[in-house]
């Protein structure tokens, strides 16, 4: 029996830093895909394939471009959020900790 999972979990940034590379190198070759076709088309008399496979490249290379940045972004945004929730945490946890010290300790009268 499979468990499934929502969302995207710290074990998973893990593997997707070991793809990133990758994934980038596959998008610089969209984008060498799109400039060549481009080329070919302004250059020579070519069919209506050519400029439009160009658009497609570049447009595949901006849309997954984008996406992996935003990914990007958001998983380092979310990491320095939930180091400032940790920090809290633990400033609000010393702060009861001495406020209930103060209440127990013996006041000189």
């Amino acid at each position: 029996m499979d468990i499934t999972i929502e969302g995207f979990h710290s074990w998973m940034w893990r593997g997707l830093s070991f793809l990133i590379p990758f994934l980038f190198f596959g998008y610089i070759f969209q984008l060498y895909n799109a400039y060549s076709l481009y080329k070919l088309s302004v250059t020579t008399e070519t069919t209506w394939h050519v400029p439009v496979l160009s658009f497609m490249f570049l447009l595949l290379f901006v849309g997954n471009s984008f996406t992996i940045i935003r990914i990007i972004y958001e998983k380092f945004h979310e990491k320095v959020k939930l180091q400032y929730r940790i920090m809290s945490q633990r400033l609000s946890s010393q702060l009861l900790c001495r406020e209930t010290e103060e209440d127990e300790s013996p006041k000189d009268e």
